[in-house]
């Protein structure tokens, strides 16, 4: 990952860490059953108001940090970070050419609950 992708990474997932709602977690946890469901607990109002932070910064990446960044998002499999994965390909879907395609497929593959899917589906396709 480049500095600036692995810059804008760290302080994104920094302020998501700082933001952490554990109550919320577990209030999520009865609608997400199933294993392996990860969240920070974050409401959406205030998660909203961190990537509308990030906005004019993730509009300013190059091509190929878009995609360096949005991998470790996904890859996470924690639920903000996925959002957050799907709010940058967004920022950035002119970048999503046939060729691209393949890129789409591959981290499709950690999508791991319906909220992260209907995102996807709705915002990104």
């Amino acid at each position: 990952m480049r500095n600036k992708a692995k810059l804008s990474y760290l302080q994104f997932v920094n302020e998501l860490e700082q933001n952490q709602n554990r109550k919320h977690d577990a209030e999520e946890k009865y609608y997400h059953k199933y294993e392996g469901y990860k969240s920070y607990g974050i409401r959406n109002p205030k998660f909203n108001a961190i990537l509308k932070k990030y906005r004019k910064s993730f509009r300013e990446l190059e091509a190929r940090e878009v995609f360096e960044l949005a991998t470790p998002l996904y890859s996470s499999h924690i639920a903000e970070q996925m959002h957050a994965g799907n709010y940058l390909i967004r920022l950035h879907i002119k970048l999503i050419t046939p060729q691209k395609l393949n890129f789409l497929d591959r981290v499709a593959d950690y999508f791991n609950s319906w909220s992260i899917v209907d995102d996807f589906c709705i915002n990104v396709l």
